[in-house]
């Protein structure tokens, strides 16, 4: 059985209370389980999902085993239209950014969301609840990536951060000027795997600001 299949399998019974609801699972290719340093996490999909009513977290789980699509790199992304080019949005741009700079193929890195289940925004959802009941899903992916690294964009409350940095109580935690105002990078370490929580790559320009790049690589091992 291929690791996306046990996850697959996994996954639709763990998560029967959201199967379906409008969400989504892996933003990366089947065969991105597999080892790599770094495990990428945002907060949950985005979108109406008014608009996306058949894109259920059922859905997702049965696509699973065979997808072969990046969402950040292959999808176009938009609200009411597709506004952008597949790959050009925003988001998308600087999660691709993040990742080559960091010396990484995008396509080799899992990816996924803290939550799956979509929102407009992520204050519309009961987020600990939900957190708690798609972390048993993670939980078996980062058994499989073994990675060095979860790196998180979101940091601020509630966020994906702000809700591992809760569950983990680490004993010590670092922060880093983010090159955007008064917002910051911050890192803790737990289980031996370095949890990096960055501002919401949504709003956060982090496209050009190698002093960021430097601190991961210097201060967490990449």
């Amino acid at each position: 059985m291929s690791a996306a299949q046990a996850i697959a399998d996994f996954a639709s019974k763990a998560l029967r209370p959201i199967l379906d609801e409008s969400g989504y699972v892996l933003y990366s290719a089947a065969n991105s389980l597999k080892p790599c340093p770094v495990y990428l996490l945002g907060s949950n999909p985005g979108g109406s999902p008014e608009d996306h009513a058949e894109a259920t977290v059922r859905a997702s789980i049965n696509a699973l085993p065979t997808k072969t699509i990046n969402n950040y790199l292959d999808e176009a992304w938009g609200a009411t239209q597709k506004s952008w080019q597949e790959g050009e949005a925003p988001l998308q741009q600087r999660v691709v950014w993040l990742l080559e700079q960091l010396g990484l193929s995008p396509r080799k890195v899992p990816c996924s969301n803290l939550i799956f289940v979509r929102s407009k925004e992520i204050a519309n959802l009961p987020f600990n609840p939900l957190a708690d009941l798609c972390w048993k899903v993670h939980e078996q992916i980062i058994e499989i990536v073994s990675p060095e690294i979860v790196m998180v964009f979101g940091n601020s409350r509630p966020s994906p951060y702000t809700y591992l940095y809760e569950k983990f109580s680490p004993t010590a935690e670092k922060t880093f000027p983010s090159g955007h105002g008064n917002w910051s990078c911050r890192s803790f370490k737990a289980n031996g795997v370095t949890v990096i929580g960055l501002p919401h790559l949504s709003r956060y320009k982090v496209i050009g600001k190698s002093e960021v790049i430097n601190w991961i690589k210097e201060h967490n091992a990449v």
